[in-house]
């Protein structure tokens, strides 16, 4: 995927809105802003950040699978979409980027999920995703 830069980078809150957009165009409902998932969702983008690359997402399955991070988050089903390297608009981290990808732009129009956070740090990116809140 060939995506290229923009004068600046997107902030969370703009991120949702676009997300949300693109969602309604894609049939799915809008996604609310979870405190905790935010938090967790900023702790990984500072992460990326710090390592100039994507981890594959291994802190995120490792924090699922070994450190109890659905009942931290407070919900039963979770997904991530992560990105570095591309200082992009909000509405560009979505239909380009996210959207490029079948894998992310699936996870990211899926209907079942109903809460999101997101961090921003740099050019890194992630969005969690959840449903069924414990």
């Amino acid at each position: 995927m060939k995506v290229g830069m923009d004068s600046k980078m997107g902030t969370p809150s703009e991120i949702l809105a676009a997300l949300n957009v693109y969602r309604q165009k894609k049939g799915s409902q809008a996604l609310v802003w979870d405190d905790n998932l935010g938090k967790f969702a900023q702790d990984r983008a500072d992460y990326l950040a710090t390592i100039k690359s994507t981890d594959g997402h291994k802190g995120f399955e490792d924090y699922l699978k070994n450190d109890d991070g659905y009942v931290k988050l407070g919900f039963n089903w979770l997904g991530e979409n992560i990105s570095y390297g591309y200082r992009l608009e909000a509405v560009h981290i979505i239909e380009w980027m996210y959207a490029g990808d079948k894998p992310h732009d699936d996870n990211q129009s899926d209907p079942k999920w109903d809460h999101v956070g997101i961090g921003v740090k740099d050019t890194a990116t992630c969005l969690v995703f959840a449903t069924a809140k414990r």
